[in-house]
């Protein structure tokens, strides 16, 4: 007997998209002769039917759910510092922002939350000296116990004064800096309670676009993360 507009067990009540799998239905690519199809299309190269992996093999190293938090900051630059927060350990807390909120508003939040010195990696595109005295500034208030920055030659070769500037007053505080082939945006705070990592599209500075960061608290991805900037901080590829 079906109930509840027609779907008959407690799953399709649950979710009403079980009642449009049709387990009945033909495999649209059965039969096909992939030979065939391969002289015809591609030139008679042989062509094997796609492989099917076994259901099991791609859940191996999910351990347990993870939580997502959705965090619109568009209009909210001003905000920002009250409305960031630090995600659980099972959570990702996603960010969009417009053009209005720099990246480095985004640390300096999870600095402020953190309240503990922080060993930060940083990789960008670009900063500026703003960004960069912003930086230095928590670093001699002992936010920041160390950083290891890269940045990008492309940013160094465009406006080499301004990435002097930005070095200078980095390295003056303590900061490791070396500018290399990075186009990624990844920011790493650790202290002994917290591991958060910061990936996304913004650079430090503002740049008049919308931009998104995802922000997570794992100490297995800011090892990840920390070894390769390491690395090429070091001068290794």
């Amino acid at each position: 007997m079906k109930t509840d507009f027609g779907f008959s067990t407690p799953a399709q009540r649950d979710d009403p998209l079980a009642s449009l799998i049709l387990p009945d239905v033909p495999d649209p690519l059965a039969g096909i002769d992939w030979s065939r199809f391969a002289a015809e299309l591609c030139g008679g190269a042989p062509v094997e039917p796609p492989a099917v992996e076994p259901e099991q093999s791609s859940t191996s190293t999910i351990t347990r759910r993870v939580k997502n938090s959705m965090l619109n900051l568009e209009g909210k630059a001003g905000r920002a510092a009250d409305l960031i927060r630090l995600p659980r350990r099972v959570e990702v807390v996603h960010i969009v922002n417009d053009g209005e909120l720099e990246g480095v508003t985004i640390i300096l939040a999870l600095l402020a939350k953190l309240k503990a010195p922080a060993a930060a990696w940083i990789s960008t595109l670009g900063a500026n000296r703003a960004t960069a005295c912003l930086l230095a500034q928590r670093m001699m208030t002992g936010d920041i116990s160390r950083l290891t920055f890269l940045a990008s030659v492309y940013f160094r070769d465009a406006d080499p004064d301004e990435a002097a500037t930005m070095a200078k007053i980095l390295e003056h505080a303590g900061a490791r800096v070396a500018f290399v082939r990075t186009h990624a945006k990844v920011w790493l705070l650790q202290t002994r309670a917290a591991a958060i990592v910061c990936e996304g599209s913004a650079n430090l500075r503002s740049c008049r676009n919308l931009e998104q960061v995802n922000i997570s608290n794992s100490r297995k991805l800011l090892n990840f993360h920390r070894r390769w900037i390491e690395r090429h901080a070091n001068g290794n590829r």
